[in-house]
């Protein structure tokens, strides 16, 4: 998926304020940064040159403004900056709970390292950024459904099946499995 795609899709998935309230959403505060949460903003200017062919979830950070951008646990953009930052063999796009969500300058693919130890991966998310922003507006589809839907809810095999889709879209059901096994809340 590009950059752009993903800006309006998450758009079109966002819940309306009278959807929140039926679905027990009270304080208004809550219902505004929930809605928020759902708006990536064109900069207006873009201090950085943008190779061709560059990773899309890195296009998407650089290109709009993310900083409200919360989709289950993972926050596009870091907290520190604007515009990404760079480790070693890294580029920070974001955290997912505390630790670092990146995409490898060698691979492009995209990952978690451990926010202490900058080298301990903890998960594999997606073969790249087209592909992680692929499965996060499937997963983040499916999250909406949980909170309006108890039955679905409660579905541990049915998040299960839905964390495979969103790994095959990944792109390796094999290697990014746990990540969405996680981010879409499934136990055994």
């Amino acid at each position: 998926m590009k950059a752009e795609e993903f800006v309006v899709k998450l758009k079109e998935i966002a819940p309306t304020e009278e959807e929140l309230i039926s679905r027990g959403y009270t304080s208004s505060e809550h219902i505004k940064r929930c809605l928020i949460s759902y708006n990536a903003v064109k900069r207006e200017s873009n201090p950085l040159v943008i190779p061709n062919g560059m990773d899309e979830l890195l296009r998407l950070v650089t290109e709009y403004d993310c900083n409200t951008v919360e989709l289950g646990m993972v926050c596009l953009t870091d907290s520190f900056n604007d515009l990404f930052t760079e480790f070693e063999d890294y580029y920070l796009v974001g955290v997912d709970e505390v630790d670092y969500l990146v995409i490898s300058k060698k691979t492009g693919e995209v990952l978690i390292l451990d926010r202490f130890e900058q080298t301990f991966v903890i998960c594999y998310c997606a073969a790249n950024g087209a592909k992680f922003l692929d499965a996060l507006i499937e997963a983040q589809v499916f999250i909406h459904l949980t909170v309006s839907d108890e039955e679905i809810y409660n579905d541990q095999s049915l998040r299960k099946v839905k964390a495979l889709k969103c790994a095959d879209l990944a792109g390796d059901v094999d290697r990014y499995y746990s990540f969405f096994y996680t981010h879409l809340g499934c136990e055994d």
